[in-house]
């Protein structure tokens, strides 16, 4: 499934890097959040400069 939002974390998001770090060095995680429980894993994503030019396009062209 793709993602419906591209999240950018900067430099300033140190706790939020950590725990992507750690995410990255386990391949997943189980994480619980007060009353939910969440497993979350990772997956490379590669674009290429023609996926690249092709997205930001803004899509098919309407007829």
């Amino acid at each position: 499934m793709r993602p419906k939002e591209i999240i950018e974390i900067t430099d300033r998001d140190t706790e939020v890097r950590a725990f992507l770090r750690k995410l990255r060095a386990a391949g997943s995680l189980s994480v619980k959040l007060d009353d939910d429980a969440f497993t979350i894993w990772t997956s490379s994503d590669v674009v290429t400069d023609k996926d690249r030019d092709f997205l930001t396009r803004g899509g098919p062209d309407e007829e």
